[in-house]
């Protein structure tokens, strides 16, 4: 992406760009968290984690972002997830609309 090798140094922290390659928001149709659920699974093997909560897969993490509404990051292909809630889920693609960036040193 954009950011991809940006990084910034003061004195021993570091600020890098952490930004996964893919981030899609899932938020299911009325009625179709369970299918959306059960679809995620199938093709990650974690579902749809509770409110407040991460559920962690291979190369990627699912986060709980509000009420009916999560987002699948991570380094994966987003067809595969996109075309299985095709029919369940609004998906939209958020990749090149937000920025990750991890903060290292003693005074972080």
């Amino acid at each position: 992406g954009a950011l991809d090798g940006l990084h910034s140094e003061i004195g021993d922290m570091l600020l890098v760009d952490a930004g996964p390659r893919a981030i899609v928001s899932v938020a299911p149709f009325r009625g179709r968290s369970l299918a959306v659920g059960e679809s995620l699974s199938g093709l990650v093997n974690v579902g749809l984690p509770t409110a407040g909560h991460v559920a962690e897969f291979g190369k990627g993490k699912v986060l709980w972002s509000g009420l009916g509404q999560w987002l699948v990051c991570g380094d994966f292909e987003t067809d595969g997830l996109m075309n299985a809630f095709a029919k369940i889920a609004a998906v939209p693609y958020q990749g090149d609309a937000w920025a990750v960036f991890k903060l290292t040193g003693s005074s972080a």
